[in-house]
């Protein structure tokens, strides 16, 4: 899967929250929930955030998923401005940031994402691009086009971008391998134009 900075920043969050439990995390930080499986009232797991210090009458809640959206979360009535998440509710016990916080729960559950690989390391040369989605890999030649508008002439401009279009026209999703190979041969042969330097 090819993927932008910011587009994998997405995928890990989305990752993260699949894989985490908030019931398992807030066990581990020692304020397992009475339930798993419905909501349960709780003293306040944040007290430095109570101006007495202190939760004598339960003021939080641990929500399953389902209950209360797409995933668990915890509320505090009075420190919580809105729900927490398993990573918001890391990074409020750990007072880290958020990046932080997914990096922890990464290591927690053993997230790894070995089917990513990032634009800027994307080299269509290489033989991974064979386990790479043609769609995203169309999406990366008509940024590489995108990007070195100028470099073209008008002619070799249309050229390049009709043959393109050819591939995305003859595009098979029940045999996706033809088509990344055309891909690769036609991003080799643009590369080697823009090493060229303006025509």
């Amino acid at each position: 899967m090819l993927l932008t900075k910011e587009e994998f920043f997405k995928h890990r969050i989305e990752k993260v929250k699949e894989i985490s439990s908030l019931f398992g995390i807030m066990s581990r930080y020692g304020h397992a929930p009475r339930y798993e499986d419905r909501s349960a009232q709780l003293h306040c797991c944040f007290l430095d955030y109570h101006s007495s210090g202190r939760d004598t009458k339960p003021s939080a809640r641990y929500y399953p998923k389902g209950e209360r959206g797409d995933f668990e979360t915890y509320y505090c009535w009075v420190c919580t401005p809105k729900p927490l998440d398993v990573i918001g509710f890391v990074q409020r016990t750990e007072d880290i940031s958020f990046g932080q916080a997914i990096h922890k729960l990464e290591q927690f559950y053993s997230i790894q994402y070995e089917d990513i690989d990032l634009e800027k390391d994307f080299d269509p040369t290489l033989t991974h691009t064979s386990k790479i989605d043609p769609k995203i890999l169309f999406r990366y030649n008509e940024k590489l086009l995108k990007d070195n508008r100028m470099f073209f002439k008008l002619e070799s401009f249309k050229r390049v971008c009709y043959v393109l279009d050819k591939i995305y026209a003859s595009y098979d999703e029940n045999n996706p391998t033809i088509t990344v190979k055309r891909l690769t041969e036609w991003s080799k042969k643009v590369q080697v134009m823009l090493q060229k330097g303006p025509e």
